[in-house]
């Protein structure tokens, strides 16, 4: 089960986080929850940078919720 787990978060930092449903609501997309300039680094960020877009993606995502 733990290795479950690690796989699915390990899958996440791979993968982009981009739904295809881009629409940037003051200076954030609605879709993925990331800034243009995070969407541009993506692709050669290290995994740490990625892990820390993602934790901003979830506190935007959930901010976002709570509005």
């Amino acid at each position: 089960m733990a290795a479950d787990w690690h796989r699915s978060e390990e899958d996440k930092i791979h993968k982009s986080p981009c739904v295809h449903n881009c629409s940037l609501v003051n200076g954030i997309c609605s879709g993925c929850f990331r800034t243009p300039d995070e969407c541009d680094r993506w692709h050669n960020a290290d995994i740490e940078e990625r892990k820390a877009i993602l934790q901003r993606t979830e506190q935007r995502r959930r901010e976002s919720q709570s509005s």
